[in-house]
């Protein structure tokens, strides 16, 4: 698909399948507000390019039929379910409509599914504010998903194969609380209350440090319960897998709305 620009240029169109964007829009979105003077140029040296990449056996001056141009801009004229960031929240709402619904089972299918789509960073080495926002918005999509799937695997009780999946999470993003709230879940539950409390030390460090906070009151509320040894320990996290199970889709994700989560 050609240079880091040229390839930015495709993903801002494949990201707005059958839509138009202008030419404004684009030059934004690949070189920012301080576009230089060449950026015109250049973007109608990419479009041509990409033309001949998507059309090979399109004459010299035929009309493309993939790549068109309304005079103003320029809109991808492909169906959206052969973008793979179309496809993946598809499956994410499909997901979210099984755990709706009690359907657990299907539901992590689903996130399975989506999940597996992913190949590294997306729109990684690509250049320009366009590719920058979306990396990140989709990153946190797919955290959030990976975060959605754990909670379904508490509410089966497979605790185990959880904490395979929150161990590596709770070291890549050490202050983001809904993780670790789901650590101190499965560590409790499955009798390891030192290791639950130790990733509420490390959060509360970690937090004060990069955010001069302390832990949300959830988080707060089960540490001092682990503490104190309660003998009603194994039915508050019952209690806790339980609430994890219903019709909302994000129960431990709404309980920070007005926290950043790193």
């Amino acid at each position: 698909m050609g240079t880091p620009k040229q390839q930015a240029v495709f993903a801002a169109l494949a990201s707005h399948t059958q839509q138009v964007l202008t030419k404004a829009e684009l030059i934004r979105s690949v070189w920012g507000a301080h576009a230089p003077s060449t950026a015109v140029n250049s973007l109608y040296t990419y479009i041509a390019r990409l033309r001949n990449t998507l059309e090979p056996g399109r004459s010299p001056r035929g009309a493309s039929r993939v790549l068109v141009s309304d005079g103003s801009g320029y809109s991808l004229m492909i169906p959206p379910e052969q973008v793979d960031q179309y496809h993946f929240t598809t499956l994410l709402k499909n997901a979210r409509n099984f755990r709706a619904s009690g359907a657990v089972d299907r539901a992590v299918a689903a996130f399975d599914d989506a999940l597996a789509l992913w190949e590294g960073t997306p729109y990684g080495g690509l250049p320009g504010p366009f590719a920058c926002a979306e990396q990140a918005r989709l990153t946190e999509l797919r955290l959030t998903a990976i975060e959605e799937r754990v909670e379904l695997l508490l509410v089966r009780r497979d605790y185990k194969a959880a904490l395979e999946e929150l161990i590596p999470l709770v070291h890549a993003f050490p202050v983001r609380e809904r993780v670790c709230h789901l650590l101190m879940i499965c560590c409790t539950a499955l009798g390891r209350q030192v290791d639950a409390l130790n990733a509420y030390h490390r959060l509360r460090a970690g937090l004060a440090e990069e955010m001069g906070i302390d832990p949300g009151e959830p988080l707060q509320r089960l540490y001092a319960h682990i503490l104190r040894q309660d003998t009603s320990l194994p039915q508050l996290v019952e209690c806790l897998v339980q609430a994890l199970a219903g019709p909302d889709s994000t129960p431990l994700g709404a309980v920070f709305p007005d926290r950043k989560i790193a």
